[in-house]
């Protein structure tokens, strides 16, 4: 019998990989984990000329539902962020619906509020980071734009700099930003 539940359960996460994200069925689920020394990362909330940008390394769940309790007692309120980092090369593990709901306030049918950019490595052999299923970022108004090994992304492409590359098309308003 344990070896047929093993089967059912392979099975059942294989589908799950199958079913798309799409703008009105969000995938991504509210009980991703990951490692203590992650959530032991320096969150920082930036505001820079009444711009306000949050870097939240390798957070997860847990780390990032006890900074947005301390954030909102000090008045903030989500979709308040110019910018945002996707935590962990953008894992699906490390943010859900519930966080980024509070933090970026919900589906913004369309309408920009920010930016995400997400950290992935370059060489990706397994194609792990960035998750697809981040992207729901953009749901919330933020499109995502991922370094993919780019130390310095500049969203100029100026000389001696990189663009960082867009996980969406939909990124035409980033100059007015």
């Amino acid at each position: 019998m344990l070896a047929y539940e093993a089967v059912v359960r392979r099975v059942l996460e294989a589908a799950k990989k199958l079913v798309p994200e799409t703008w009105l069925d969000e995938t991504l689920r509210d009980d991703g984990t990951t490692t203590p020394t992650n959530d032991a990362g320096v969150v920082s909330l930036l505001e820079v000329d009444g711009m306000k940008l949050l870097l939240t390394g390798d957070a997860g769940i847990p780390a990032l539902t006890r900074v947005l309790d301390e954030l909102e007692e000090s008045g903030f309120a989500s979709g308040d962020l110019c910018f945002v980092q996707v935590p962990h090369h953008g894992s699906r593990n490390n943010v859900g619906p519930t966080v980024l709901d509070r933090l970026l306030g919900p589906t913004a049918n369309g309408i920009p509020r920010g930016v995400a950019c997400v950290s992935a490595p370059k060489k990706n052999p397994d194609n792990r980071h960035p998750a697809k299923k981040v992207t729901t970022f953009l749901r919330r108004g933020y499109p995502v734009h991922a370094t993919q090994g780019v130390a310095r992304p500049n969203y100029d492409g100026g000389p001696g700099h990189h663009v960082a590359v867009p996980l969406c098309l939909v990124t035409s308003w980033l100059a007015r930003l």
